[in-house]
């Protein structure tokens, strides 16, 4: 039979029948259980319209089938073949009617059985994969037809073992995957007659012991992984014929001594991967013979010294990873055959101390990392000569100072870390030589004093964090020649107070955080120069009042919090002037009143949060003019009434909490004015029912949270209904009875939690009318018996938790047949 022409639908991307599709010029099946069933589904695209393409591709899924040979006669002009999530078994033979396939492709199957013979006559085929596929064996001389084989792929397939010349036949592979698969050793002469191998991986196979002679002859391999075995040691000549090797990954195994003439014939490496292994010790010519060499990842080891010549002769190494290890000390010299070195890495290593000429001679180096380590000093000039460095991290150590002359050389860095140290003066000119810095990280120290000139000369310092040091002062001018700075960080001090002076030249600041200080006033001066301000924190200070105006030079703020303070009251004037501002939080302190007119001139607010202060009322014209607020916050105050009025200028409202009150009857209007409202929280109130008509005007409700109140009888009308409600919440409250018809309208509802009540029984009667329910929550009630049809009416269930009943165990058991996954208790 010549080429198999498809009957195409002209202008669409896919053409389906009711088993097959076809997707470009691929056939996709699924569900097919015989060869018939195949033939048919394809028959049945053919019928379809009347355009035609040429049919390539086919892929069966989610099948059932014994393939043998008759499955593809007449589809000689595939090229590719593929099958997935299917119980199959292949006969001998089975693809010798594909003459033309380039692509073999076997993944995410059980494989019941496979010939020895099944893939046999595969003579043009290019590409074989079998990934995350289940097989008891792979048999002898499986793939001796497959001589044009140039990619070949075993994936997660955990044969019992791949024989020795299984490979023999297939001279032409180029690429061969062998990962995840349980073998804790590769045949002898496995890979023998692949002489024109390029790529080698064979990562997470729990390999544990590797032959002298397994690489023999692979002169042209130039990848090579070993990665997550289980290997303790490698033969001393296990890698000497593999002349073209250039990347090479032993990471992730056992290793623990390395033999010094392990890489000597890798003239032409340039990666080198011996991470998260166990090495204690590195020979000193191991890498003598790598002069080509640009990464060496030794990371995650145990190595504890270095000869000072063992990476002298890698001139072009570039990247050196040794993190995590348990360095002490670094010989002076070390890298002074490195002069390309861009990027070392010594986090978390055990070094005490950094001495004049640990880095001499890295004149291209630009990160150094030295975090996490023990270093209590650093001598003067250990860092000269590094006048490319840009980054260098110094946090987590002892440094209790630094020389004034430390930093000099470094006129590239743009980013220093002393973070998390012993510093407790910064002397000034230290930080003089960084004429390119951008930010400092200084948080975590024991800093008692920012003196003037201390960061005169940093002209381009855009971010400074001095969180959770001790400091009390700060010169006037200390900051006068910041003008790029844009955060700064002064939150977790002993700051008593702030003013103009202390903070004049931070003309372009954005984010300015002071929480966590024992301020007990704030100049309004401190604003005053502060234009650029975008982003404000004032939190755990102890102020007790804010001067009206006293943010209305802030132009430019976006976002104001102001949290765990001692504020009591706030005036009409406090906010003047914020009419940017965004997002603003006032939480967590003791006000008890808001004036009318607090919130004028906040004419751009979207989020307006109040939570856990002492309101008791809210006045009618508080939020005048906040027909912007998208979100209010008023929980966990002392409300105990609302009324239409509050609510009316938010009429584009959509989150609401009044969580955490004292609100117990609501009036059928409270919610009149908010016809946009999405989600609604009165949970944690006193509330025992709810009028039939308090959500009329909310037609876009979609959460309802009326947890932890004092509803206990529910019947038709308890809940008042919306048309696009699909959370409901009303759990701990004492609902002891849930009457017949309760939810008859709430069609949309896919989720409702009744856990935590009183309630004792529940009928099919209970939840009708509940045809969209997902979740149903009914746990720690006292519900003693349920009958097995219970859930029935409920098509759309899905997930169901009952723990913390007393229901019969054969109950339990039948219901979780039904709803697998649920939590039903024990």
């Amino acid at each position: 039979m010549g080429p198999l022409l498809l009957l195409f639908l002209i202008g669409l991307a896919t053409v389906q029948s009711q088993d097959c599709n076809c997707q470009s010029d691929t056939m996709v099946c699924q569900r097919i259980g015989s060869l018939k069933q195949l033939r048919s589904g394809i028959e049945e695209c053919l019928k379809l319209e009347d355009a035609i393409i040429d049919f390539t591709g086919l892929q069966l899924e989610n099948s059932e089938i014994d393939l043998e040979a008759t499955w593809f006669e007449g589809y000689e002009n595939i090229k590719e073949f593929v099958i997935a999530y299917s119980n199959i078994t292949i006969a001998a033979g089975t693809f010798k009617n594909l003459t033309n396939l380039d692509n073999l492709l076997i993944r995410f199957n059980n494989v019941g059985s496979i010939h020895s013979q099944a893939f046999a006559e595969l003579y043009n085929l290019k590409q074989f994969q079998i990934l995350s596929t289940k097989m008891e064996r792979i048999p002898k001389g499986a793939f001796d037809d497959m001589h044009s084989i140039t990619y070949f792929e075993l994936q997660d397939v955990n044969p019992v073992e791949i024989e020795s010349g299984v490979f023999d036949h297939s001279p032409n592979i180029k690429t061969l995957y062998l990962t995840g698969n349980n073998m804790t050793k590769l045949p002898t002469g496995l890979l023998s007659k692949l002489i024109l191998l390029e790529q080698g991986w064979f990562n997470e196979m729990n390999l544990d012991l590797l032959d002298g002679e397994t690489f023999k002859g692979l002169v042209n391999l130039q990848k090579l992984s070993l990665e997550k075995n289980q290997l303790q040691d490698l033969p001393a000549h296990i890698f000497h014929d593999l002349d073209a090797l250039y990347e090479l990954h032993l990471g992730h195994n056992h290793l623990k001594i390395l033999h010094e003439d392990l890489l000597s014939t890798l003239k032409n490496l340039k990666s080198l991967d011996l991470s998260h292994n166990e090495i204690n010790a590195l020979p000193k010519d191991l890498f003598k013979h790598l002069p080509q060499v640009t990464s060496i990842n030794l990371a995650v080891n145990k190595i504890a010294s270095l000869d000072v010549d063992v990476f002298r002769a890698m001139p072009k190494l570039v990247s050196l990873k040794l993190q995590n290890n348990l360095l002490s000390s670094l010989p002076s010299g070390l890298f002074s055959g490195n002069p390309n070195v861009e990027d070392v890495n010594m986090k978390n290593n055990e070094l005490e101390k950094i001495v004049s000429g640990n880095f001499q001679g890295m004149t291209q180096l630009k990160t150094l990392q030295l975090s996490k380590n023990k270093i209590s000093l650093i001598e003067p000039h250990s860092f000269d000569g590094l006048g490319s460095l840009e980054e260098l991290a110094l946090n987590d150590n002892q440094v209790e100072e630094i020389s004034t002359t430390q930093f000099n050389d470094l006129k590239s860095l743009t980013n220093l870390d002393l973070s998390k140290n012993k510093l407790r003066t910064l002397p000034p000119g230290v930080f003089d030589g960084l004429s390119s810095i951008d930010q400092i990280l200084l948080a975590d120290n024991s800093i008692t004093k920012l003196e003037k000139g201390v960061f005169d000369k940093l002209a381009h310092l855009g971010g400074l964090d001095l969180i959770n040091n001790e400091i009390e002062i700060i010169e006037a001018g200390t900051f006068e020649k910041q003008r790029k700075l844009r955060s700064l960080n002064l939150a977790g001090n002993k700051l008593r107070n702030v003013n103009g002076e202390s903070l004049k030249g931070l003309s372009a600041i954005s984010n300015f955080n002071l929480e966590t200080n024992p301020i007990g006033h704030i100049s309004c001066d401190s604003f005053k120069v502060l234009p650029a301000l975008r982003r404000l924190t004032l939190e755990d200070i102890p102020i007790e009042d804010l001067p009206l105006g006293c943010f209305s030079a802030l132009k430019n703020l976006n976002y104001l919090h102001i949290k765990k303070t001692k504020l009591k009251f706030v005036k009409k004037g406090v906010l003047a002037g914020l009419e940017y501002v965004t997002d603003m939080h006032l939480t967590d302190s003791e006000i008890e009143e808001l004036e009318q007119g607090t919130f004028d001139e906040l004419v751009d607010l979207r989020g307006l949060t109040l939570s856990n202060n002492h309101l008791s009322k809210i006045n009618k014209d508080t939020f005048k003019g906040l027909s912007k607020l998208d979100m209010l916050s008023l929980s966990d105050n002392k409300i105990s009434t609302i009324n239409s009025a509050i609510f009316e200028p938010l009429s584009n409202l959509r989150l609401l909490y009044l969580n955490g009150n004292q609100l117990g009857d609501i009036p059928a209007d409270a919610f009149s004015g908010l016809p946009n409202l999405i989600y609604l929280d009165l949970s944690k109130n006193v509330i025992e029912k709810l009028p039939a008509e308090v959500f009329q005007s909310q037609k876009s409700l979609n959460k309802l949270n009326l947890g932890h109140n004092e509803l206990r009888v529910l019947d038709k009308g308890s809940i008042p209904i919306t048309s696009d409600l699909h959370y409901l919440l009303l759990n701990n409250n004492k609902i002891l009875e849930i009457k017949p018809g309760t939810f008859d309208d709430m069609k949309t509802l896919r989720e409702l939690n009744l856990s935590n009540n009183l309630l004792t029984h529940i009928s099919p009667g209970t939840l009708e009318g509940l045809s969209s329910m997902y979740s149903l929550y009914l746990e720690n009630n006292t519900i003693v018996d349920l009958t097995e049809t219970v859930f029935d009416n409920l098509p759309a269930l899905a997930h169901l938790q009952l723990k913390g009943n007393k229901l019969d165990a054969k109950f339990l058991e039948i219901i979780e047949k039904k709803f697998p996954g649920s939590d039903l208790g024990d």
